[in-house]
């Protein structure tokens, strides 16, 4: 007659059978990634019609920055969501990693970390015949 209250780690019921519930960092990664990656495209859509509608770009390059947008975003906030399920922490601790996380991963997607090598030599100030007198 005695009932066990205690919890159980007893998942949701599909087709009458009770699935475990066992956190799946893949799971946790890609339903993050698809919600990012279709804020992201929002976001860039925007963009990119300004873009096309004053003749800054074409149609194909907003289709495509569009695309790389939304990748981008849809991977940084993925990878900052695993890592603030992985912390499992409180919902303060969890904000802070998910956002320092995906700004990590969007800068370095950037190119913005990359060093840049000691000889290289930019383009315009090479072509220009006056640098070197200016110099």
């Amino acid at each position: 007659m005695s009932q066990d209250h205690s919890r159980s780690s007893a998942g949701p019921t599909v087709y009458g059978n009770t699935v475990p519930a066992v956190w799946s960092p893949a799971d946790t990664m890609l339903r993050a990634g698809v919600v990012g990656a279709m804020v992201g495209a929002s976001g860039a859509v925007a963009t990119e019609y300004r873009r096309l509608r004053d003749g800054e770009t074409t149609r194909e390059g907003a289709v495509r920055d569009v695309a790389v947008t939304a990748g981008k975003v849809g991977l940084a906030t993925g990878l900052g969501a695993l890592v603030a399920a992985s912390l499992r922490g409180g919902p303060v601790v969890s904000a802070v990693a998910m956002v320092a996380t995906g700004a990590a991963a969007l800068h370095v997607m950037s190119g913005a970390g990359r060093a840049r090598r000691p000889d290289a030599v930019d383009e315009p100030a090479a072509a220009d015949p006056s640098a070197k007198a200016r110099d």
